[in-house]
């Protein structure tokens, strides 16, 4: 199954069911899909890891959602 999606909530979800172990690692794979300025496309797959970590996952994506519910359970 190939899912696109920018949805923060389904990629947490994911990692969820990995970390879990409802989802074993090595059937998720994300594939990060980055232009260069000339328009060139750059795909780096991305596995995960048992904790639902993906491997190699850009510095600064997805952060801000994960710092609020950070900070809300610190609270």
């Amino acid at each position: 199954m190939i899912v696109e999606t920018h949805s923060e909530n389904f990629l947490f979800g994911v990692q969820i069911a990995v970390a879990k172990g409802d989802l074993a690692p090595e059937n998720v794979l994300i594939h990060w899909v980055r232009q260069d300025e000339a328009g060139r496309a750059t795909v780096t797959p991305m596995p995960f890891d048992t904790e639902g970590r993906p491997e190699g996952w850009p510095r600064g994506v997805f952060t801000e959602e994960a710092d609020l519910a950070r900070e809300l359970l610190e609270a």
